[in-house]
């Protein structure tokens, strides 16, 4: 059986700086959970923008249960209704919960 998502060799562009070089992942099943760390700046946000088909990748590929999603002749946008949320609007939940906790 083919994994879950398989992300090949993907680079990313924006204007003319390299925001992805040669980034690969996969997740053998449904369900597994996995964590990007790194600090800001490098990469996080736009895999899973580009996992969402919210970008499409120039150079690479995502595959999805074997199908492909985004590569530089496929893209699949918006697939599996997926969404993104801007890191200061979980910033600002998060401050939020911490102060009914606190309370």
């Amino acid at each position: 059986m083919k994994n879950y998502l398989d992300i090949n060799n993907v680079d990313f562009f924006a204007g003319d700086s390299l925001v992805l070089e040669n980034i690969s992942l996969s997740i053998p099943k449904k369900g597994d959970c996995i964590c990007l760390l790194g600090p800001s700046g490098i990469g996080k946000t736009t895999v899973l923008r580009a996992i969402a088909g919210l970008i499409k990748i120039p150079i690479g590929s995502i595959v999805l249960k074997e199908k492909v999603l985004n590569n530089n002749n496929i893209f699949v946008c918006g697939n599996g209704g997926a969404a993104s949320v801007s890191n200061h609007l979980l910033c600002d939940f998060n401050k939020g919960i911490k102060n009914e906790i606190n309370r």
